[in-house]
């Protein structure tokens, strides 16, 4: 995907000035690529959730909405995303979940461009190194452990500031 000779999306990569993939996985731009990576990897099921959640909209909603003249800005943000609230809170916490599990893209990139990306670059991969080459398990487990307690903390957040599982009678809007 980053090399230009061979990639789709060689026109943008040659007006970035990009030669060959090491030149872009140098500097800043690594984050870039894993992020593309991450949402290419992740948008199919995204698409499908949310999709599916919009289509199951009831029209009598919509269509009262319509007749009532809010715009469609006024219709995402008052009527549709309150009733899809559910959805997005539970693409948010799967999103932060896999993008926190960051480990086969730096990995691949690794390969391909060697030296351009630290085998330490994410946390799961620290915890692999220590584990696998270090044989320091101990310290393995404190870092997954770590995550799982941010995972979670982010998981509450999302829960609690979306209504997740707030019943549609208990709303008070």
């Amino acid at each position: 995907m980053v090399s230009p000779d061979s990639s789709p999306f060689s026109p943008l990569l040659k007006l970035m000035d990009v030669k060959s993939a090491t030149d872009a996985l140098s500097g800043g731009s690594v984050i870039a690529v894993l992020t593309v990576m991450g949402v290419a990897v992740h948008a199919g099921g995204w698409i499908v959730v949310l999709y599916g959640a919009l289509n199951a909209l009831p029209k009598d909603v919509l269509e009262a909405a319509q007749v009532d003249g809010a715009s469609a800005w006024r219709t995402m943000w008052h009527v549709k995303l309150p009733m899809v609230r559910t959805y997005v809170a539970f693409v948010l916490i799967s999103s932060f979940a896999s993008g926190s599990q960051v480990f086969v893209e730096p990995t691949a990139l690794s390969t391909g461009a060697p030296g351009q990306i630290s085998p330490t670059w994410s946390v799961n991969q620290l915890a692999y190194v220590y584990a696998t080459q270090d044989g320091d398990f101990g310290k393995a487990a404190a870092l997954s452990l770590a995550m799982l307690a941010v995972g979670l903390l982010a998981a509450w957040i999302v829960i609690t500031r979306t209504r997740m599982y707030a019943s549609d009678s208990s709303d008070s809007r």
